[in-house]
């Protein structure tokens, strides 16, 4: 059993999914602490109050745990995204470092003039109504052009069948 808060009680630990989505820990005035994803919500709560390498931050922040919710979401991409916006939008005390982030970036597949898939860096929208066209999460444009690069060396991918070159015509 894990080394949980004595504020917090078990029952709040029972109705967690084993799921992907995102959770949400609240101190008994229901002030916002900290805000999660996983994609075993209730594993990863668990991994919070039994871990053994605990910051003295993460040890006032735990202490103060009275209650616990989720969203559950249907995959780990959704979660990052929920959390992420979450995160900016409710700033709960305990998350300073997402919150200086403005926006999540993905790569998307799309057919060029020449009827090749190129690659584009676009915003990530969890409502995306084309998911299977997008890859990677990033938290910046610069971030996910730098690992399509890497890996269009790695694989010797054509810089300019992705669209990461200009053709020289």
């Amino acid at each position: 059993m894990a080394n949980l808060p004595s504020s917090l009680k078990y029952e709040e630990i029972e109705k967690l999914p084993s799921t992907p989505g995102v959770y949400y820990f609240y101190d008994r005035l229901f002030t916002l602490l900290y805000i999660g994803k996983s994609i075993n919500i209730r594993n990863r709560v668990l991994n919070h109050f039994n871990s053994k390498t605990k910051s003295s931050k993460n040890l006032r922040m735990y202490a103060n745990v009275a209650h616990i919710d989720f969203e559950e979401t249907p995959s780990d991409f959704g979660a990052q995204i929920r959390e992420n916006n979450q995160i900016k939008s409710l700033k709960p005390l305990y998350n300073r470092k997402l919150q200086k982030y403005r926006k999540l970036f993905h790569y998307c597949t799309s057919k060029n003039t020449d009827g090749y898939l190129s690659l584009t860096i676009e915003p990530a929208q969890a409502t995306s109504p084309d998911l299977f066209r997008q890859f990677g999460l990033f938290r910046s444009s610069h971030h996910a052009l730098k690992t399509i690069k890497k890996l269009a060396d790695q694989y010797f991918l054509c810089h300019q069948l992705l669209g990461l070159e200009k053709k020289n015509i």
